[in-house]
């Protein structure tokens, strides 16, 4: 990478290449660089601490490298900062005390390291932000309840959070810009508040993978996309068990709670985008009422079509619906969560190959399935073994 020393206020935009190697040092003399943006590269190492010596610096982007090690404490120094992008990387470690000065952010991107240790109570006090990205890390603890009231913020992301977890805020607050919620695998207990729902401008909602108890807020209806998988769940809003139904109503994904319903399709709600199944109790009902008859294996030709190899019948698994009861009933899959940016589409969760010549063994191996969070799958009627017998049965893409 070459360094060019500037005289005036510059720009390094070297996004979207080949680089590879550390980052310069020599970067931290560019006492004028106000933009330092490297995203999508392939750099490794540390971060060098005479960053911190960018005292104009408004722009730093760093995100889906292979940079290591933990954040320096010089970052802290760049008190211009107006937006930190740092995610998917492998850092390591605490974010620093230092950064409290970064007072002028708007943008602080973590997500997708491996960042642990408390979440600093100062994020409570950055009033300028808009993006606050801390999903996918290892961290503990709560959020300052200050965070739900930045005035600014847009977009609040956070997952995989230990003990003792996030809490709601005690009393009503409304964050007058939130429009992205994501408090996944937070450890949050008890009932959610109906007063979420009422946030002015909020329209896509993560509660997925906590321990939240009781009913689906009414006040639900509003938003565009809703998920609330793997709660304990047990009570639906009116918008979706009465009718008429509704003309407008989220996207949602309730699956694994304890619903008490009895369907055994997609459409459990009534409604084309919500879905329910399987609930908790839902799997163990199907195992006792539908298997008339046991199976000593199990073929499923992941994100393909139906084809035989050599003795083996392998079941089509093309279907693009969150969950899939197969036609023999003996076994389904499910898979929940959402891509947060991408388009959506069915090659978005299944890909298939298009080879001129291919044989039975090659669809096998290039046909596939995609799930943004979790796809499991249930083999229904297969009589007990062991450990090791059942995965000598399973060949291919189980």
């Amino acid at each position: 990478m070459c360094v060019n020393i500037c005289s005036s206020s510059c720009h390094s935009i070297l996004r979207l290449n080949f680089l590879n190697g550390t980052i310069p040092e020599a970067l931290g003399t560019l006492s004028s660089l106000n933009i330092l943006d490297l995203y999508s590269n392939s750099l490794s190492g540390h971060i060098p601490v005479e960053l911190g010596e960018l005292s104009v610096l408004q722009f730093l982007n760093l995100d889906d490298n292979n940079l290591d090690g933990e954040l320096p404490e010089e970052l802290g120094n760049l008190v211009t900062l107006q937006h930190l992008y740092l995610t998917a990387n492998k850092f390591t470690g605490r974010i620093p005390e230092t950064f409290d000065k970064l007072i002028h952010l708007e943008t602080f991107a973590v997500g997708g390291n491996y960042l642990s240790g408390q979440m600093p109570s100062y994020i409570g006090n950055w009033v300028n932000l808009t993006k606050l990205i801390l999903i996918g890390n290892n961290f503990e603890g709560t959020l300052p309840a200050e965070t739900f009231s930045l005035p600014k913020l847009q977009r609040l992301l956070v997952s995989d959070v230990s003990n003792p977890g996030i809490s709601f805020p005690k009393r009503e607050v409304i964050p007058e810009s939130l429009i992205y919620l994501v408090l996944r695998n937070c450890k949050i207990n008890g009932s959610i508040p109906e007063y979420i729902g009422k946030w002015p401008e909020l329209s896509y909602l993560d509660l997925s993978f906590n321990n939240l108890s009781g009913g689906v807020p009414e006040s639900f209806q509003k938003l565009n996309k809703l998920f609330l998988t793997s709660n304990e769940l047990t009570k639906l809003p009116s918008w979706i068990t009465k009718k008429p139904k509704p003309s407008s109503y989220p996207k949602a994904d309730l699956s694994y709670n304890n619903f008490n319903v009895k369907c055994t399709n997609e459409k459990c709600s009534g409604l084309a985008s919500v879905n329910i199944l399987p609930t908790r109790s839902f799997i163990d009902n199907m195992k006792t009422e539908k298997c008339y008859r046991k199976h000593n294996s199990l073929f499923i030709n992941c994100g393909g079509e139906e084809l035989n190899v050599g003795k083996d019948h392998y079941h089509n698994d093309t279907s693009t619906s969150s969950f899939n009861l197969s036609p023999s009933d003996d076994w389904a899959y499910s898979f929940s969560g959402d891509y947060l940016w991408a388009t959506v589409n069915a090659s978005t969760f299944v890909r298939n190959s298009t080879c001129k010549d291919c044989t039975p063994e090659t669809k096998i191996d290039n046909d596939f399935r995609l799930a943004p969070i979790s796809l499991m799958y249930y083999g229904l009627c297969l009589h007990k073994g062991t450990v090791g017998e059942e995965r000598s049965q399973h060949k291919g893409n189980p």
